[in-house]
């Protein structure tokens, strides 16, 4: 529900703000949806998005510095 209302707040895509919680539910489960899970095993990392927004953008932040900032360094 909590990934629902982020997506309805940004908008970012064509009928985001307008999309109902079921209409959500059948695109999360849509053929995409499904291979993320398998991409997710080839990454180098992985920043879970599962509790409040400024847990996700603090883990961000982390990741930025301690992993992508030290190349340009």
């Amino acid at each position: 529900r909590i990934r629902y209302e982020r997506i309805s707040k940004r908008g970012e895509n064509h009928g985001d703000v307008t999309k109902t919680f079921s209409q959500f539910l059948k695109e999360e489960r849509g053929k995409n949806e499904r291979y993320i899970t398998e991409i997710g095993r080839t990454a180098d990392a992985v920043i879970e998005n599962r509790g409040a927004e400024q847990l996700f953008t603090s883990a961000i932040a982390r990741f930025f510095y301690e992993e992508v900032l030290p190349f340009f360094a």
